[in-house]
């Protein structure tokens, strides 16, 4: 009997509760690699990022989240993200302005080793947006969205679509030969236009 009793106040005296606020998920939603059970995101065993790229411990200050190793940028309320968007170095970087007036004050991708725009908030984009030398694509669906320049002549191909009435006032700067020009976007279906992507 008393085996048995010192077996279970030893087992009681290695209980320590791990838990941190970090990892409460009230929404239900948990980062990549997690899953959110009784309140608390708990690992699935799964990396929560692939070899290579920046997981979410790491994730930039700038970036509402990462995603896949790809840092998040979202600007979804009106007037939101008024200044310049700056998408940090070396990764991939989505910036979506879906509030009306969002990003007004441009977007700079230029150190991004890829950058994906939507600007699909009303008069979204209204500043310049530019590219690095990696693949880019600027969706301008909101009305009179992209109103300020789309500079994509350092990345390697290009694809804008200005889909929202009165969107792309000023013709874009693409990379490559004139078919890579369509109207004020920018193509990369022709073949000289992928430049090794």
């Amino acid at each position: 009997m008393r085996v048995a009793i010192a077996l279970a106040l030893a087992l009681a005296s290695c209980s320590v509760d791990t838990r941190s606020d970090a990892f409460r998920c009230d929404n239900g939603t948990c980062p990549t690699g997690r899953a959110c059970e009784g309140g608390w995101c708990v690992s699935t065993g799964l990396p929560d990022a692939p070899p290579g790229t920046a997981d979410a411990a790491s994730c930039p200050a700038a970036c509402t989240e990462c995603v896949g190793g790809a840092c998040v940028i979202r600007c979804d309320q009106t007037n939101s993200c008024t200044g310049v968007v700056v998408c940090p170095a070396g990764m991939p970087c989505t910036v979506d302005c879906a509030g009306t007036g969002a990003c007004s004050g441009g977007i700079d991708c230029s150190a991004a080793s890829a950058c994906a725009i939507t600007c699909g908030g009303a008069t979204s984009c209204a500043g310049a947006a530019t590219c690095g030398p990696g693949a880019c694509t600027v969706s301008c669906g909101g009305p009179t969205s992209c109103a300020g320049k789309i500079d994509c002549s350092a990345s390697c191909q290009c694809d804008t679509s200005c889909g929202g009435t009165d969107s792309c006032a000023s013709a874009a700067t693409c990379p490559g030969p004139p078919p890579c020009t369509s109207g004020n976007a920018c193509t990369s279906a022709p073949n000289q236009c992928h430049g090794g992507c």
